[in-house]
């Protein structure tokens, strides 16, 4: 997780030390628990930071389409912020800083494999892009 936002919403923050200015953005909450700001600021705390204000959105998506709207600042899982990280929309302007979040997902077939071409495609772009991904947290 790493927080993402706009440069025009950091920039109108109007403070050029991060965690000041964190402390006076509007933060941008997303409801899932593993995501929350908490993490971050049990990883990095800051005073005068109040965690029941900002907006609410039902889901990862609308939180970071809101950061790049300029509403204010998004705590993001990184591989859902990649695209708009590499094309400027977002930036993060704690650098490298991040909190882990362990999660895991599953792939499950019957146990008679599934022989058709599209579904063996399938499992195998998942199983690579998990390696990928495990790959980029080791590094």
């Amino acid at each position: 997780l790493c927080p993402v936002v706009s440069r025009s919403y950091w920039n109108s923050i109007g403070e050029r030390q991060p965690s000041r200015a964190l402390a006076k953005a509007r933060l941008l909450h997303d409801r899932d628990p593993a995501t929350s700001w908490e993490k971050w600021f049990a990883a990095y705390p800051s005073k005068g930071i109040d965690l029941r204000t900002g907006p609410r959105f039902t889901s990862s998506d609308l939180s970071l389409r809101a950061a790049s709207l300029g509403l204010g600042v998004a705590l993001a899982q990184e591989r859902l912020a990649e695209e708009d990280l590499d094309s400027g929309l977002l930036f993060r302007p704690f650098g490298s800083a991040r909190v882990s979040v362990p999660r895991a997902y599953w792939l499950i077939q019957p146990v008679q494999n599934d022989t058709r071409p599209a579904v063996r495609a399938v499992a195998e772009w998942i199983r690579l892009q998990a390696k990928r991904a495990g790959s980029a947290a080791d590094s």
